[in-house]
């Protein structure tokens, strides 16, 4: 199998079956194709899944010595090779008082008065960003001292 014919497969599985994670490798096997037959010796052989994310669901994360971007669907983050980086959920702190929260104890944008997001990376991915996994982040944190929110910077839409 050429290098060309190769790309042309995984474009068809895009394209023809638009599922997500659709794995590649069961796909060529069906066709009794292996990557392994390439004609360049320099291709090494991975099994890896193609998961077709939405572009208008995506995010820049920072933390102060890098950003990225990562796209966001059904509670998982994804780098954009698509690959699982952790999760997100709605910010709820028994320590922010209840004023700025709603009947589910969700943590409400002092601006726009939905909720606040947590994104977390997990440490098991970070071999696929270069993030820091050791910290939650927010669009704002709460500081207790002025009884006020403060932006974080660590997350733009």
């Amino acid at each position: 199998m050429s290098i060309e014919e190769l790309g042309k497969a995984i474009y068809d599985i895009i394209v023809q079956n638009n599922k997500e994670k659709l794995n590649i490798n069961t796909y060529l096997k069906k066709r009794n194709l292996n990557i392994l037959d390439c004609e360049e010796s320099d291709i090494e052989y991975r099994d890896f899944e193609v998961d077709i994310m939405p572009t208008d669901s995506s995010i820049v994360l920072d933390d102060t010595l890098e950003e990225m971007k990562f796209y966001l669907k059904d509670g998982k983050i994804f780098n954009l090779s698509n690959q699982i980086v952790g999760y997100y959920q709605n910010w709820c702190d028994p320590d922010v008082p209840s004023k700025y929260c709603d009947s589910e104890d969700n943590i409400l944008d002092p601006i726009t008065n939905k909720p606040i997001i947590e994104y977390y990376l997990e440490p098991k991915y970070a071999n696929y960003h270069s993030l820091s996994t050791s910290r939650i982040y927010r669009e704002y944190k709460y500081d207790f001292g002025l009884n006020r929110f403060i932006r974080t910077g660590d997350v733009k839409m």
